[in-house]
């Protein structure tokens, strides 16, 4: 009995020692806070509320006042302007360049000018862009995590893009790649032990996954639950705002902290590992604006003009982007055109945009780039959906239910054709005809729109409900797309009134 005795204490002193060992994870020693500021879904709003010059006063007081800082962006940070994507967002790499952040990880639409780009821009970062779970076959295209120490201690910080990329991008972006949709939560454990491996104490998910419904099985929540290890999540991708932060339980019960500022730079988050080991979360909306951030802003914008400038193509016909009456009141030209444009570029059997979104008219001439920048100004992207007809015909009844009033929702349409009955109180929208034949509420149909009805703006609550099939580049960019694809350059008389596909019945027959 005494020798089994020795034995098994002999067994368990060699599992605890393995046990031990496997991670190397020295004990948390931190003498001061571990600060980790934090952005995400910026869409190159680079001075727009808070802006990066914010960021970039809130990151120098918080390393005067003797924190540890990293500074993380959640993704999406290198498309949707102009100011990014006529750089294919280099200016948006340099002005984060300058910022001084600490790690990226790639969002879908940072993929917007496909992956050899952002293996390009990747290059051009003084930081790590992140990603465990991004494949080439079975090889990550960018690293999977980054060490960060500071006085000993060490932080691990693991990137994961969304899987929902190769939807929400356009899919030639990311062919040939993988998100690791099938194994997604063993290739982030596995990163995770990676980093212990080099001795980090504290686990940070960089993610691009977000919180929205439509996400599962992928978002955060979904994957914190079955894994181990983890400190506190910075996410993105959903547009979340967390004033305080989002409690869930790993696998093993413990209590992770998700992080999330909402979008747009409206806010700065700020995640705090105190000495103490505890976790808190908090955001930023107030702060000093650096100056020579804001300088080096203004000289990107300056040096862009020139490129707004540049002709593109141009029009035959006056384009009618006025608001009332225009494109909030009924169909004119201009809307015909951007409707059009969004149906080519999402390659669906309809397009509905809000009129809105249609912010100018467009005279007869040269077109310039910035003139099509300033009909769709800001930065919204084209979805298609798939969409039952009795769905689409109670969009179209949300989109007109002010008319003849002026409303922003209103509906400028393509591959379609509708009559509005005014002096109805219900079922005013009649008549719908999908390109010569008749809407069939039972019916699936394809859908070209944009981003911002998708996720029920302007009171479309029935498009979030519809599965997403694609994600392709901002409004503007269908635009001169379309008008260099398919019109040849040149806007022609063919668009010198409106189509007649919204009928506009103020009596009773």
């Amino acid at each position: 009995m005494k020798k089994q005795a020795i034995f098994w204490a002999w067994v368990l002193a060699l599992c605890l020692f393995v046990l031990g060992c496997g991670a190397n994870v020295p004990a948390p020693t931190n003498t001061a806070d571990i600060v980790i500021l934090h952005t995400n879904d910026v869409h190159s709003r680079v001075d727009d509320n808070l802006g990066y010059a914010a960021v970039k006063t809130v990151k120098e007081s918080e390393i005067s006042a003797g924190n540890h800082v990293l500074l993380l962006d959640a993704g999406d940070a290198l498309h949707g302007l102009p100011i990014a994507n006529l750089s294919e967002g280099r200016d948006i790499v340099q002005i984060m360049n300058a910022v001084g952040y600490s790690a990226m990880v790639p969002g879908n639409h940072d993929f917007n000018y496909g992956t050899a780009m952002l293996l390009e821009l990747s290059e051009e970062m003084d930081f790590p862009l992140l990603s465990c779970n991004f494949l080439k076959g079975s090889t990550p295209v960018f690293t999977g995590h980054a060490v960060f120490e500071f006085e000993g201690v060490r932080v691990g910080v693991i990137g994961v893009s969304t899987p929902e990329t190769a939807t929400k991008t356009n899919p030639l972006n990311v062919e040939g790649h993988t998100f690791s949709e099938a194994d997604l939560v063993s290739v982030v454990q596995k990163s995770i032990r990676a980093a212990q491996k080099e001795g980090a104490q504290y686990i940070v998910l960089l993610t691009h996954l977000g919180l929205d419904e439509e996400s599962k099985p992928f978002r955060t929540s979904d994957l914190v639950s079955q894994l181990t290890d983890v400190t506190v999540v910075i996410d993105g991708h959903s547009h979340t705002e967390l004033p305080e932060g989002l409690t869930v339980q790993d696998k093993e019960g413990q209590n992770v902290l998700i992080a999330q500022t909402g979008d747009y730079l409206t806010s700065i988050g700020k995640v705090t590992i105190h000495t103490d080991g505890t976790v808190t979360a908090q955001l930023i909306t107030e702060a000093k604006k650096d100056a020579a951030i804001t300088d080096l802003i203004e000289d990107k914008k300056e040096a862009i003009a020139p490129k707004l400038a540049v002709v593109i193509g141009q029009s035959n016909v006056l384009l009618n982007g006025e608001r009332d009456p225009g494109v909030r009141t009924e169909e004119t030209n201009l809307g015909d055109l951007c409707a059009d444009a969004l149906r080519y570029v999402g390659n669906a059997q309809v397009a509905l945009t809000n009129g809105g979104g249609i912010r100018t008219s467009v005279a007869p001439g040269s077109i310039t780039y910035g003139m099509m920048n300033a009909v769709f100004p800001f930065g919204n992207t084209v979805c298609t959906l798939n969409i039952k007809g009795a769905d689409l015909l109670k969009a179209l009844e949300v989109g007109t239910a002010a008319c003849p009033a002026a409303a922003g929702g209103f509906p400028q349409v393509s591959g379609m054709s509708f009559e509005i009955h005014t002096y109805l109180e219900e079922n005013r929208v009649q008549n719908v005809m999908i390109g010569h034949e008749p809407l069939d509420p039972e019916r699936m149909y394809t859908l070209a729109t944009n981003d911002y009805l998708y996720i029920g703006g302007d009171g479309f609550s029935m498009l979030p409900q519809c599965e997403k099939i694609g994600e392709y580049g901002a409004l503007d960019e269908a635009l001169i797309t379309y008008l260099d694809e398919q019109l040849g350059g040149t806007v022609p008389e063919a668009y010198n009134s409106s189509a007649g596909r919204i009928i506009i019945v103020t009596e009773a027959p």
